[in-house]
């Protein structure tokens, strides 16, 4: 449909990895940049953040709280960026003595929405022990936080959640949802300066490379109990 209307460029935000697609656009020297996306096979400019250091931050956080049955909620799949959130998860594990276990690591089949982190943690809760959980994004964190509240359980004191994202509602005083936040503007910023210099460029496709990594921030708020714990 894209290729019909004739557009100038595209962002991709969300991409399945199909090769034979990014073969048609580039066949038509239509220019695309990857928002949080890296494919090793497929060529194509990209801005993202740096999602292993995310991942190892969240969980080297609830470590740090005392944690050490914590719960990935994620998706597989080739998704680079989950890939990479799990991978920092699992490193910072390790370095704590502490040995993934792939039981306590869920993969989310639908889409990554407050009702799939609801619907995965409801069914965890009844047949694993756990006393953290790190989610893949906010939504799937939030799911699981009304999971937790629904099966009688309390935020921080008996489960500690951190999320990934930083959406805006996180930080409302009735939430204060941990997360790790990414420069959403910047990144988006960078990604249009990229796509216009394609466009505006002699039409070649190479170099087709360009690839810019922004640093997350752990955003410590009160849903892993860190003001419990007498930290200011």
């Amino acid at each position: 449909m894209l290729l019909a209307y004739r557009v100038a460029g595209i962002v991709f935000t969300s991409f399945s990895g199909n090769k034979e697609v990014i073969g048609e656009i580039n066949k038509c020297k239509i220019p695309y940049v990857f928002v949080n996306r890296f494919y090793n096979e497929i060529p194509g400019d990209c801005v993202l953040i740096d999602n292993y250091l995310g991942g190892y931050l969240a969980t080297q956080h609830l470590i740090k709280l005392g944690h050490r049955r914590i719960v990935h909620l994620g998706r597989g799949g080739i998704s680079c960026t989950s890939l990479d959130r799990k991978k920092g998860y699992e490193q910072a594990l390790r370095e704590a003595g502490v040995e993934p276990n792939e039981k306590l690591v869920k993969e989310i089949k639908g889409a990554l929405k407050y009702n799939s982190g609801y619907e995965i943690t409801k069914a965890i809760l009844q047949e694993k022990e756990f006393t953290a959980i790190f989610a893949v994004n906010d939504l799937i964190a939030l799911g699981a936080w009304m999971a937790c509240l629904d099966a009688g359980k309390k935020i921080p004191e008996d489960i500690a959640i951190v999320g990934f994202d930083n959406i805006d509602f996180t930080s409302f005083p009735m939430i204060g949802l941990t997360t790790i936040n990414q420069p959403k503007y910047e990144m988006g910023r960078q990604c249009m300066g990229i796509l216009l210099e394609r466009i505006q460029g002699d039409g070649s496709m190479e170099p087709f490379k360009k690839k810019i990594v922004y640093t997350p921030e752990l955003v410590i708020r009160k849903s892993c109990g860190y003001h419990l714990k007498g930290y200011s």
